[in-house]
């Protein structure tokens, strides 16, 4: 990581905004959680010290920690690829009892997780919409 990071230092030495070498954080998790949560952040990445990057890849070696509250969503449909989902379509129930739709979600899940979830949604397959029309905003065929 020492030689890794010499020669990160090295390249970005002469570097221009918007190119930027973030620091390394050397510090307790509990205290970078804090910091995150004062400064009112989504979260921070985690990076295994020998991890290296793989591009279009999800090893698992980096993980996004979310410090804010979450929404808990309802997967109404998905895009399927090879092999796994694309993408899922998800939404919330409001109140009156409505599924709204709000997003298509495509990353924070690795290779193995997509072809886990797609082989639970595919049994599940229906031609019905489920999401409210009057606050879809978009046909459900879009995905």
């Amino acid at each position: 990581m020492q030689q890794r990071r010499g020669l990160l230092e090295e390249a970005f030495q002469n570097a221009d905004e918007p190119l930027r070498l973030s620091a390394a954080l050397e510090a307790a998790p509990q205290d970078l959680i804090a910091a995150v949560k004062a400064q009112g952040l989504e979260g921070i990445v985690a990076k295994r010290v020998d991890s290296r990057y793989e591009s279009g890849e999800r090893s698992g070696a980096w993980v996004k920690f979310r410090v804010n509250k979450g929404q808990e969503l309802v997967i109404g449909g998905y895009r399927a690829g090879k092999n796994h989902f694309d993408n899922l379509a998800v939404g919330y129930y409001d109140d009156a009892g409505k599924l709204i739709f709000i997003a298509k979600i495509k990353n924070g899940f690795t290779p193995d997780v997509k072809k886990q979830v797609f082989a639970r949604l595919r049994p599940l397959e229906t031609k019905v919409c489920p999401f409210d029309k009057s606050a879809r905003g978009e046909d459900c065929k879009a995905w």
